[in-house]
């Protein structure tokens, strides 16, 4: 949501000697919402919101890719902005349940409001994703309280860190089985 998780992401993909991402199977439901094509049928009716309006059908199948790169014995990186803490924290739970081999880490992405305020407004001209206002902020409130739980609930584990770099907030699961 403009916060620079995307950015990060690549700039992590080119240093390939301190994080492997070729190893990992990347699971964005945003590049998902990208190729629905209800997402192309929003925008073209005029629905400044198209993404909005297809995020459930997008973080489904976000959750279905999730299982099978589970299922495989895959690394994955899901990209996620950490905004419902009760939600993430049980996900979390689970997946520790369910794939105990698997460690689980939160990269942290920070920036200012304004600069997130600011990213969100540009990326809407470019692209057409436009996110309504009021979720930007109920996002800003949310996220930081959010990022800390899932981590805080296993921190005795050592496996949740906290690497700030520029934005808010991405969920990346595994460095595969252990």
């Amino acid at each position: 949501m403009g916060a620079g998780k995307g950015h990060t992401m690549r700039l992590l993909k080119q240093a390939a000697s301190i994080f492997p991402s070729q190893a990992f199977v990347g699971i964005d439901p945003d590049e998902i919402k990208a190729v629905l094509p209800e997402t192309e049928l929003y925008k073209e009716h005029g629905h400044p919101h198209a993404s909005t309006m297809v995020h459930r059908e997008s973080t489904l199948i976000a959750e279905v890719c999730e299982r099978v790169a589970f299922a495989i014995g895959a690394n994955l990186i899901v990209d996620g902005s950490l905004r419902d803490k009760e939600w993430y924290t049980g996900l979390f739970a689970r997946y520790r349940e369910q794939y105990p081999a698997y460690r689980l880490a939160i990269i942290h992405v920070d920036a200012p409001p304004e600069v997130v305020r600011r990213r969100a407004r540009e990326r809407a001209l470019v692209t057409g994703r436009s996110v309504p206002p009021r979720v930007l902020e109920e996002a800003l409130a949310q996220v930081p309280p959010s990022q800390r739980a899932p981590a805080a609930a296993h921190a005795p584990g050592g496996d949740a860190f906290d690497g700030r770099h520029r934005t808010a907030a991405r969920h990346a699961l595994s460095t595969g089985p252990r």
